[in-house]
C-alpha cells in the first residue's frame, strides 16, 4: 500500500512540475496591424485612380476598407493587394480635396487626403512607368505641370 501512496505521489508531483514548468514560459507578443499610405494628387478629369497602401503584421483573412467624406471619390475596389482603386467625379471648379479613411481590423484607422487638381490643371511624368533595381541608381523623371 505504501508503494501504491508514493508511486500517487509521485505521479501528482510530476505533474504539477510539468504545469508549472509550461506556465512559466512568456507568451508571445503579437505586434498589431499598422496601416500606412499617404497623400495623393489627381487630375481635374473623371477617371479611376489608385491609392497604394501596405500593412504591417497583417491577420490572416482580414482586409482594408476605406471611406471617402466627398461623394466626388466613390466605388472603392479592394481586389490588387497593396492597392485601393477608386472613381474619381470630374472637377470643373477650384481644386478640392477629400480625405479618405483606411481602416483594418485592430490597426489605428490611417486618414490621408486626395487632392484633385482645378478644372484646366495637368500634371503629367515622362516616362510614366518606373521600374527600380535592387541595387539602386541614377533616375530622371520629368514632371510636366501646367494650366489651361
Amino acid at each position: 500500500m505504501n508503494c501504491y501512496c508514493f508511486k500517487a505521489a509521485a505521479v501528482a508531483l510530476l505533474s504539477a512540475a510539468a504545469i508549472s514548468i509550461q506556465s512559466c514560459t512568456p507568451e508571445e507578443t503579437v505586434e498589431p496591424p499598422v496601416i500606412t499610405s499617404g497623400d495623393i494628387t489627381v487630375p481635374a478629369e473623371a477617371h479611376t485612380a489608385t491609392l497604394s497602401y501596405s500593412i504591417e503584421n497583417p491577420v490572416s483573412g482580414e482586409s482594408i476598407k476605406a471611406e471617402s467624406d466627398q461623394d466626388w471619390l466613390h466605388s472603392f475596389n479592394y481586389d490588387t493587394e497593396g492597392e485601393i482603386s477608386f472613381e474619381v467625379d470630374a472637377n470643373t471648379s477650384d481644386g478640392r480635396d477629400a480625405r479618405v479613411t483606411l481602416s483594418y481590423p485592430t490597426a489605428e484607422p490611417v486618414t490621408v487626403t486626395v487632392t484633385q487638381m482645378s478644372a484646366g490643371e495637368s500634371i503629367s511624368l515622362e516616362p510614366e512607368t518606373l521600374s527600380f533595381l535592387p541595387e539602386g541608381g541614377d533616375l530622371s523623371v520629368k514632371v510636366v505641370s501646367g494650366r489651361a
